[in-house]
């Protein structure tokens, strides 16, 4: 009985926040999506989820998007605190982790996050930036779920 209760809250709880996802995109979302069009230059291939209008694809020219930092992660953090709203992060600090970082044989990194939400993970949520050999980030990919607005954390049953 008590594994029933468990499941049932776990459903709950993704239900309530894919109804968080199907809420209307917010203004800051198409601004932060024209900022990194402005930033990422006219070459720059920018694909948005249909259902919240968040970039979900974005492809770039090798250092087309000048970032800071001496490492992967330094770049990749300031990319995300800079251009995060875009995929519909408000406080990339605050609500992405980092999951893995991976490397290919052609000397890229590939580093994945996880979204968060007052410290619980966010069902099926995953942003992966991908850096060429000389640490240029070419590609960010991934959906998130953008403006989450729930009063508690906690799975409750009535």
């Amino acid at each position: 009985m008590r594994h029933v209760v468990v499941i049932t809250l776990i459903a709950l709880a993704m239900c309530t926040t894919f109804v968080a996802a199907d809420s209307p995109p917010a203004r800051s979302l198409t601004d932060s999506v024209q900022g990194l069009r402005a930033d990422a230059g006219p070459a720059a291939i920018v694909k948005l989820q249909r259902s919240t209008e968040a970039a979900r694809l974005i492809r770039v020219l090798p250092g087309s998007i000048r970032l800071s930092g001496s490492t992967i992660e330094e770049r990749a953090h300031d990319f995300l605190a800079r251009h995060g709203g875009a995929f519909g992060v408000s406080n990339a600090g605050r609500d992405l982790v980092q999951r893995r970082r991976s490397s290919d044989r052609l000397g890229g990194d590939h580093l994945a996050f996880r979204q968060r939400y007052r410290g619980v993970s966010v069902f099926g949520s995953e942003l992966r930036l991908h850096f060429d050999s000389s640490g240029e980030l070419v590609t960010a990919n991934g959906r998130l779920v953008p403006d989450i607005r729930l009063d508690s954390t906690e799975p409750t049953v009535a």
